[in-house]
């Protein structure tokens, strides 16, 4: 939502102008030309619509490319090649597989939260995990409670009287 519509045209074509109406000049003037360098270098086979948060980019910004300074790309050499787009189909199935990856161990580790487990943990090791009641709930039997519907004033009562009171309340 960031990018402009797509014009069709790359940046190695534009024109002084279409650079000026195309690309925001940053917030301070910056002495060394590396940021901007490198992000020209970058983007040069691109149009508007992918200048900011290109998928193809997610590595280059993993590095924060547009960090780096003159002399340290030079000494890189970076310009001296065209940037070059990983292939698409693999790098969207390693993020897939990295994705799922994270969701399942968001789930997971929420589901230990929930049970009162804190501490590190790790897919397949839960050996650092501390429960809040000293045990984890595999290490507890869990009964299903089923509901009576109470007729009268006695049942109530009687209900009532047949309720335990834990020994020992745990404050979360």
């Amino acid at each position: 939502m960031a990018n402009l519509p797509d014009d069709e045209a790359y940046l190695s074509d534009y024109t002084q102008d279409e650079e000026i109406t195309h690309v925001k000049s940053p917030f301070a003037v910056d002495p060394d030309s590396g940021p901007s360098d490198v992000w020209r270098w970058a983007h040069q086979n691109d149009t508007c619509a992918r200048f900011v948060n290109d998928d193809s980019k997610m590595v280059l910004r993993e590095f924060g490319y547009v960090m780096w300074d003159r002399t340290r790309l030079d000494g890189w050499n970076i310009f001296v090649t065209p940037w070059e787009v990983l292939d698409t189909v693999a790098s969207t199935d390693d993020s897939t597989q990295r994705w799922a990856e994270m969701q399942i161990s968001f789930d997971q580790r929420s589901k230990l939260y929930m049970a009162g487990g804190r501490g590190w943990w790790r897919l397949g090791d839960e050996s650092k995990v501390t429960w809040l009641h000293g045990k984890s709930p595999s290490d507890v039997r869990f009964f299903r409670q089923t509901t009576r519907r109470v007729e009268s004033i006695d049942e109530a009562r009687d209900l009532i009287r047949s309720l335990t009171i834990p020994r020992k309340i745990h404050a979360y």
